[in-house]
């Protein structure tokens, strides 16, 4: 099965302990930083389920960014969109990269109680979170640039 891959904000807010404080069926709130929409829809990234497209998804939307940063991420499987009754919508990526632009996917007709349910699922079924240093983005992006993937007059990550 496929899976969704959503830039995160911090990598580690998914690994949490549980707070003493927090109900069993409640999970914490920082998750849902990751999900913050536009329009009521979010945008994602469709990954094959052996990951044979991570890093390139990965490099094309680093490759719009001014800065080579760690890049955190959270992969989950695309069906718990389905399972939350969410609408996908298939929207080309705004990346650098043209093949990897075909990949990319909004949510849409998103309502604050589908979100919620989609974070709740993610983290009810351990998605896998993790992070990219900033000197393998750097070289990720080099290496889809010299590959002639990337439009070198669309990309913003400096010094390149």
């Amino acid at each position: 099965m496929p899976l969704i891959l959503r830039m995160s904000r911090n990598k580690n807010k998914w690994y949490e302990d549980k707070p003493p404080w927090l109900k069993n069926d409640e999970i914490h709130a920082d998750p849902l930083a990751d999900f913050v929409t536009t329009k009521n829809s979010l945008s994602v990234w469709r990954v094959e389920d052996n990951k044979s497209n991570l890093q390139r998804i990965i490099a094309a939307f680093a490759a719009t960014r001014e800065s080579d940063g760690k890049f955190d991420y959270v992969l989950f499987d695309e069906k718990f969109l389905k399972e939350c009754n969410i609408k996908v919508e298939l929207t080309e990526g705004n990346s650098p990269d043209q093949e990897a632009n075909a990949w990319h996917y909004d949510l849409i007709e998103l309502s604050a109680q589908k979100l919620v349910k989609l974070a709740e699922t993610v983290w009810e079924n351990q998605p896998e979170a993790d992070r990219v240093m900033p000197k393998k983005v750097r070289n990720w992006v080099t290496e889809a640039k010299e590959s002639g993937w990337l439009d070198p007059s669309k990309i913003r990550l400096k010094d390149l």
